[in-house]
């Protein structure tokens, strides 16, 4: 039985409306997801053993290679400021800054050559 079909069962509403809930109604701890978690990914066979954690921080980065704003990505997380996404994420902008980089440098040169043309 699946947890919100439980909950209806003995008429319980989450004032929080988390998404998880133990049976007794409690917030899962870190300790408990990460365990549930290793099972479950032992169970399939997975390669890699990875947390919650790690989960989130492959989150995060995936979403600033992507190249999402990272005051979005800052909000979804719930950092209370961007400082504290650069300040654990800063190595994701090294690539992308040498990028635009060049991006700038070929744009710039692409404006001299026009200018040298007339």
């Amino acid at each position: 039985m699946g947890q919100e079909e439980y909950f209806n069962r003995i008429n319980y509403t989450d004032p929080y409306n988390y998404v998880f809930r133990s049976r007794r109604k409690e917030t899962p701890t870190s300790q408990s997801v990460n365990q549930q978690l290793k099972k479950l990914l032992n169970e399939i066979g997975a390669s890699k053993i990875i947390n919650f954690h790690g989960i989130r921080h492959t989150h995060i980065s995936y979403l600033l290679d992507q190249g999402f704003n990272l005051k979005y990505v800052s909000r979804r997380v719930g950092h209370k400021t961007t400082a504290t996404t650069l300040k654990y994420y800063t190595h994701m902008f090294d690539s992308t800054s040498l990028e635009q980089s060049s991006d700038l440098r070929k744009l710039f040169n692409g404006i001299e050559e026009t200018n040298n043309n007339d």
